[in-house]
């Protein structure tokens, strides 16, 4: 109604304007109307006018509807010209900017198109004028004459000219960055040209490589390259030499290429794009510009910045020539400018460039709130470069905003925001709402890449830096490890992104202990930043200080101190300055000096802190980190009011950001509790570290699926330095024993439990690939590591299974996964009559010294905690026991019961526990370190007047860990017996050989599997004997079985050059085995380490009995007794397992394991009542020769189920 009253007042403006000719050209044609001839005459001699009366006079539709019909008889070629005078007159009001009259002339010119000309033409005269107000970039206005064009092509039900429409509604749409609408069109244009329009290939081209382009740009890049391939490939078929445009179908494919990753492809097309326009319009077109802008940000895709920046300034040359200085093609231009100088770090620049952009957008008026937010989003990246975090991330959730809106809520560029705001979210501590939108980011990435896309390996390290703030190492490693490894497939070993995940990675495995690992990666990440020219920038001074921190976990201070200051050199030069990164260096450097130089440590850190207030940022876990290590150079110098003050500051910041990093709070509770202790208030220092206590215990459940020897290493590096100050606080407070021993009861086994819970799953489905890759290695690992051949590759071999492991855990965690056990759930275990001795080595911290301390756990009484002595005085009376065992043959009895070593032993430790487990007649006995090769059930038991053993009053059953009590066995035994003896060990030269020959052990296999026999007729007996008895003969049976016995030779050897502690742990089950077949000609084929051992699925096997020399021998780990074949053993799914702990004839092992075999399979007793009867037999025989046989009897020990 408005637009009639408007049109009205605008015709009657008009008649009166033009002194009334219009309404006197009515007035004389109807004059004319019965008068053809004259008619004719008349209209040609008004043809000046006549356009602008058939709009104005559009209501006369009788009289309007002759003159058309007049026209078209009158003047049939001449039909076109008035078409064009019709749109001429329309377009008169644009020029007088009354577009609302305008475009209701523009309507009435239509529809007197569609009588003159019809409505093909029509169709195609919107069309144009379409395109007309596009190029304008009158987006509204082109939208609406397309939208027109589409319903006359729908009236007309024609599928080709609604095809058309349609393709130049998608062309629209995609330029307005409108891309699920422009998709929508392009897939409707593609489906009608292929319904109606099969012969016109071009046609077809451009709709699939258009709708493919679109695809690209919202993100969906496998439908993406589906189309453009598919274009492609009819281009190479049809078009061979070329079409029009073909150059922008190019540049399409360059953009595809880049997308994916596959650089070389996109160079390659971008280059042809390039070659067409350069012939076509000459190298200094607006169209080669944006190419080379394109082939820019190639480059900075590849971090080829310098090369970037060279194609970036040839563009902005050549539209500096073409006077495009302030056009939107210079503004988009300038914004790779600013990228290039983010990337660079040179902030200022970046900013300048951006900001001029902003100018030229604004200036033009740009309705493509996409490309606003695109910039935004870029000085959103400068602002986080500069750490205004909050200024950023108010940006980029307006930027958010507008991608959701406009792109979709799925489309990649939302996720790369989130991404961003994840990284916003880290730098200002909230990592748990960085998390969920890491998280985020990596679901939306992974829904439109696939698995594998250079965007999730950086989320990936990005999700992984969370968790480690968070302190959970468990995800930070998997997420860590996937980082790297999606780097490397996918951007190469030596790319920049790989050196950034890899320098992630070196910080992980830095916290958690594994140095050996983390050099490798960093010494590479600095290697890949020099060699791409990053020296000086923040890359590089992140690489610098880890390089430092590494360093100065090994020890080498001066060297640490130098790579710090070198850090802080670069960040001092940087500009803007990157303050908490100045301050953590500062704060490293502090640490370095804190013994040598405490003063001037105290000094860099009141430095840092003062950074830290002056800038506002001292809510922050650095923070966090620089108030504790100042607390602790107070504490040093005694100043304990101010230390516990700043302490509690730490404390209150760590209680903020770290969440599930309980260590840190832990540490902060444990000092302050000493600080309390010292000064005398004993119950507020019991009270604070009883607080310290629960968060450790908490530590403990986040690693649980890390790899095994990350599990140990946390352990070893965190719990035991906490253990230490606990027992030595704690030992006079019997109501926190139960909370002390929890810890050390999954500290003493925790890595035992996750190994033995993985090789139970070495069956499962889901990751049998992954175990069979990861026992490849492992054997590789195995040789290179023995036979002491190339480090570097044993490196690569240990990486290489540390990623198999993580993705074996990954897979498995769920079947795997049992909740962590505690003293209650172990009381429940024991039987009346039952008690668990339980040793831990501990340093005191009152005391300055190793001590010994031991736990008895009853059913149904309160734990007991014994101080039982100095370390070092109780190892030297083990090893003169153990060497008395060792090198006594046949002597009197009462030799043995008047010796020192046993008296001495007895006196200093036995004595003690006795006390408490009198009246029980199991022991299970938990020893750590040394105390495991004693055999305490040899022991004189002083407490008698008689001359009696302990085993005498108590069976002893071992055990690696008290978790195995607690491990449930649901696989049925086996079946069958396996004897293995008489091996024929090879012999290479007499002074060279290490294996001679046994005797009695092939006798000894002919006797137990006879008794086996008479016990179990029917049931199946295999014997491998001499040649026979080879490493892959025994592995092949092993599975299966319900008895195992082994004769053979044992070894156990340790390495001449030092190793770590870490290192001795992981290497712990290659230096013991099993001698075999052609021991003396080949290591790899004639020795079974414990190694190969735990690699195998032993589940189901009731017994295994190594009758060999030294099998219970090992290596001395603290929280791990002895490791080796008995630690291997029973991880492979062995229940129980008999082992000698020094060298026995083998004349007398054979008479000792005829009798044990006796009773366990013809008496029908149980393994540990059978063993315990057996040494009791030869005690008997003992007494009555007043012959020691304990060399013999004592050798032989039970671990594992009773």
């Amino acid at each position: 109604m408005k637009m009639t009253l408007v049109f009205l007042f605008f015709l009657i403006s008009c008649l009166l304007a033009q002194e009334d000719r219009i309404e006197q050209f009515w007035g004389e044609y109807e004059r004319f109307v019965d008068l053809q001839a004259e008619r004719k005459e008349w209209i040609e001699k008004n043809q000046d006018i006549l356009a602008q009366a058939m709009i104005l006079g559009y209501e006369k539709q009788e009289r309007l509807s002759l003159l058309i019909q007049d026209y078209k008889i009158f003047f049939p070629q001449a039909k076109q010209w008035l078409v064009d005078q019709l749109v001429f007159f329309s377009f008169s009001f644009y020029d007088e900017k009354k577009e609302e009259i305008a475009w209701e002339c523009l309507r009435r010119t239509f529809l007197i198109s569609i009588e003159i000309s019809g409505v093909e033409d029509t169709i195609t005269l919107v069309t144009r004028l379409g395109k007309f107000f596009q190029g304008r970039r009158h987006t509204n206005k082109a939208r609406a004459l397309f939208e027109y064009a589409v319903s006359l092509a729908e009236e007309k039900n024609d599928g080709y000219l609604i095809g058309l429409a349609y393709y130049s509604l998608g062309l629209l749409e995609k330029e307005a960055s409108h891309l699920i609408l422009a998709e929508t069109y392009f897939s409707k244009s593609l489906k009608m040209a292929r319904d109606t329009m099969k012969d016109d290939t071009l046609f077809i081209f451009h709709c699939i490589s258009c709708l493919g382009a679109t695809l690209l740009k919202m993100g969906k890049t496998e439908e993406a390259q589906l189309h453009l391939e598919e274009a492609l490939k009819l281009q190479q078929k049809y078009f061979p030499d070329g079409l029009e445009e073909i150059e922008l179908f190019f540049h399409d494919l360059g953009f595809l290429y880049q997308n994916i990753g596959e650089y070389h492809k996109s160079a390659e097309y971008y280059q042809k794009a390039l070659s067409i326009l350069e012939k076509q319009e000459g190298k200094e077109s607006m169209s080669v510009a944006m190419v080379k802008r394109h082939l820019g940000t190639l480059f900075i895709k590849q971090k080829k910045l310098a090369d970037a920046l060279k194609w970036i300034e040839e563009a902005l040359n050549i539209q500096r020539e073409k006077d495009a200085v302030d056009s939107p093609e210079m503004a988009e231009t300038l914004q790779v400018l600013g990228t290039v100088y983010s990337g660079l770090e040179e902030t200022a620049k970046a900013r300048e460039s951006f900001l001029k952009a902003w100018e030229i957008f604004q200036k033009h008026g740009a309705e493509d709130t996409v490309l606003i937010a695109r910039l935004k989003s870029d000085m959103a990246d400068v602002l986080q470069q500069e750490e205004k975090m909050e200024e950023a991330q108010k940006m980029y959730e307006e930027v958010l905003c507008v991608y959701k809106e406009k792109l979709g809520k799925d489309h990649v560029s939302v996720w790369e925001v989130v991404h961003r705001l994840s990284m916003v979210d880290m730098a200002l501590g909230n990592y748990t709402r960085g998390l969920g939108r890491a998280k985020e980011a990596l679901g939306g990435f992974q829904r439109i890449y696939g698995a594998e896309h250079e965007s999730i390996a950086g989320v990936c390290n990005l999700i992984s830096l969370l968790y480690q703030n968070l302190g959970d190492w468990e995800n930070a490693y998997t997420y860590s490890l996937r980082a790297v490894a999606l780097c490397e497939k996918l951007l190469g070993r030596k790319h920049p992104d790989t050196a950034t995940s890899m320098n992630s990675h070196a910080i992980l495995l830095l916290r958690m202990g594994n140095a050996d690992n983390a050099v490798n990666f960093l010494k590479e990440a600095q290697e890949i930043f020099g060699i791409y020219g990053y020296q000086n920038t923040s890359l590089m001074a992140t690489i610098l200080h880890n390089i430092g921190r590494l360093l100065e976990k090994s020890g080498k201070e001066e060297l640490a101190l130098e790579y710090f200051r070198k850090s802080l050199d670069i960040e001092g030069k940087k500009e803007p300055k990157r303050w908490m990164e100045i301050a953590t260096c500062l704060n490293s450097i502090a640490c370095l000096l804190r013994y040598k130089q405490p003063e001037e440590a105290k000094k860099n850190l009141y430095q840092a802190r003062n950074i830290l207030e002056k800038n506002s940022i001292q809510k922050h876990p650095v923070s966090g980190q620089i108030f504790y290590n100042l607390a602790i150079l107070l504490k040093d110098s005694q100043e304990y009011e101010e230390a516990y003050k700043i302490y509690e500051k730490a404390l209150e910041i760590f209680s903020m950001f770290s969440h599930k990093n309980f260590y840190l709070k832990a540490c902060c509770l444990k000092d302050m509790a000493d600080i309390c202790q010292k000064k005398g208030n004993r119950e507020k220092a019991l009270l604070l570290f009883q607080e310290a206590l629960e968060n450790m215990e908490k530590t403990l459940l986040y690693v649980k699926n890390l790899p095994e020897t990350e599990q140990q290493t946390y352990i070893y590096l965190y719990i035991t330095p906490f253990l230490n100050v606990g027992i030595s606080l704690l030992q006079d407070s019997p109501q926190d024993y139960e909370k002390i021993y929890n810890m050390i009861l999954a500290y003493h086994g925790y890595t035992l439990r996750t190994l033995w819970m993985r090789n139970k799953s070495k069956n499962n489905p889901l990751a049998l690939d992954v175990w069979t890759r990861y026992q490849n290695k492992a054997r590789q690992y195995a040789m290179q590591y023995f036979e002491e051949q190339n480090s570097q590759k044993t490196e690569r071999l240990d990486e290489e299974m540390r990623k198999c492991e993580s993705e074996w855990i990954e897979k498995t965690k769920e079947s795997t996964f049992v909740m962590p056990l505690n003293f209650k759930e172990l009381q429940k275990k024991l039987l009346p009559k039952e008690a668990l001795v339980h040793f831990f080595s501990y340093y005191n911290t009152n005391q300055k010294e190793d001590r010994i301390v031991v736990f008895v756990i009853f059913r149904d009484k309160p734990l007991v905690c014994l101080e039982i002595g100095s370390e070092e005085k109780i190892q030297k009376a083990c090893s003169e026991l153990y060497n008395l065992f060792e090198s006594m043959g046949e002597i009197k009895r009462r030799h043995y019961f008047s010796s020192n070593a046993a008296r001495n032993l007895y006196e200093m430790v036995w004595k003690k526990i006795s006390l408490y487990v009198e009246g029980n007649k199991r022991i299970y006995l938990v020893p750590d370190s040394f105390i495991g090769m004693i055999p305490w059930e040899a022991l004189p038991d002083f407490s008698s007047k008689k001359e009696r053993y302990c085993v005498e009053k108590y069976q002893f059953c071992y055990l690696n860990s008290a978790y195995e009590l607690l491990f449930e066995e649901k696989i049925a035994s086996g079946k069958g017996f396996l004897g293995v003896g008489a091996v024929d060990y090879g012999t290479c030269s007499p002074e060279k050989n290490l294996y001679g020959e046994l005797t009695y052990t092939g006798r000894e296999i002919q006797e137990i599997e006879s008794i086996y026999k008479k016990a179990y007729p029917g049931e199946k007996h295999i014997r491998l004997m001499e040649k026979d008895a080879s490493k892959k003969n025994l592995i092949l049976s092993l599975p299966g079985k319900k008895y195992i016995h082994i004769a053979s030779h044992g070894f156990f050897w340790e390495k001449n050059k030092p190793e770590s502690s870490i290192l001795r742990y992981k290497n712990r089950l290659l230096v013991s085995g099993i001698a075999l077949k052609d021991a003396n000609l080949s290591l790899e084929s004639g020795i079974l380490t414990a190694y190969d051992l735990s690699l195998l699925n032993l589940q189901g096997i009731e017994l295994m009995v190594l009758s060999c020399c030294t099998t219970g021998t090992g290596l001395w780990i603290k929280g791990h007794g002895i490791a080796g074949l008995r630690t291997a053993s029973l991880c492979a799914g062995v229940r129980s397992l008999m082992v000698s702990l020094w060298d026995v004839q083998d004349q007398e092992t054979q008479k000792f394991m005829q009798k044990f075999y006796q009773n366990l399979w013809m008496e029908k007793t149980g393994k540990l009542d059978s063993l315990h009867k057996t040494k009791l037999e030869w005690i008997q025989k003992e007494k009555e020769e007043k012959i020691w046989k304990g060399n013999v009897w004592a050798s032989f020990i039970l671990l594992g189920k009773p």
